[in-house]
């Protein structure tokens, strides 16, 4: 299956779920938020760049990781 394709499918998997999912790359930048995550952080229609600088939401991730 392409690259491409997979990229996709997890996607659309990770859209679909009823629980808040962000996807987040080794810099803690937000590649992918579904629409569940936007509305328990009230996100939506932010940029993800902007999110990527949020002070909470960095330290929620950076804290997660422990």
């Amino acid at each position: 299956m392409p690259t491409e394709t997979k990229t996709k499918q997890t996607e659309e998997i990770v859209r679909s779920m009823a629980e808040g999912v962000i996807m987040v790359n080794q810099k803690g930048e937000v590649l992918l938020m579904n629409p569940a995550a936007e509305r328990l952080l009230n996100a939506k229609g932010y940029f993800y760049k902007e999110l990527s600088t949020h002070n909470e939401l960095f330290y929620l991730f950076k804290k997660s990781l422990l």
